[in-house]
């Protein structure tokens, strides 16, 4: 009995050349997958340094933001700190030269950040007509130091209670753009 007769024979015929078109496409798709492999890198492959170039931009700006954040307070008060003229007291009678004293007892208390002390001390000062340069000194420095404090409602009020006093000064240029600085959102300050 020859072996393609039987119906085993033919049963196994058919399975090896089964076996022989799986090898055969097997193999082809070797060949194809090699060929497309090296078209693949053969083609520059942009997508890495992208991906890599948003994260760091990502990354910067959120360091950026979160610096600018943290340090918005100091660079505040850096931008409006305004040195108090010399406190002179000779000739100086009655309420001009306890005005005055108390001036140099707060000025100290805040170079030694004693704010506490120093925010009592600066509000006794009175808005008498002589005595008005004492008054918006002693007020600008409370509003500064209720900045430092992050106090920004009390330090805005006594800023706008300046802004309205008929006197003319200095210091009202300065505080306008302070509470201009105030409005803006603090990652966009850049004093």
């Amino acid at each position: 009995m020859n072996k393609e007769s039987s119906p085993q024979g033919g049963q196994e015929e058919q399975r090896e050349i089964v076996e022989g078109i799986k090898a055969f496409e097997r193999e082809q798709m070797r060949a194809w997958l090699k060929t497309e492999l090296h078209k693949e890198q053969a083609k520059p492959n942009w997508r890495k340094p992208l991906a890599i170039a948003a994260s760091i931009a990502i990354l910067l700006s959120f360091g950026w933001l979160t610096y600018n954040q943290q340090t918005y307070w100091t660079r505040l008060e850096a931008k409006y700190e305004t040195p108090m003229p010399e406190v002179v007291l000779m000739g100086s009678t009655g309420q001009v030269a306890e005005n005055k004293a108390i001036l140099r007892k707060a000025k100290k208390a805040q170079t030694e950040k004693r704010w506490h002390d120093a925010l009592e001390m600066y509000q006794y000062i009175e808005p008498y007509p002589e005595l008005y340069d004492d008054y918006f000194q002693a007020r600008y420095q409370m509003m500064l130091i209720y900045l430092h404090q992050q106090e920004v409602e009390k330090a805005q009020a006594i800023g706008k209670e300046l802004l309205e006093r008929p006197e003319k000064h200095y210091l009202k240029e300065k505080i306008n753009a302070l509470l201009k600085d105030l409005k803006q959102p603090k990652f966009l300050f850049f004093g």
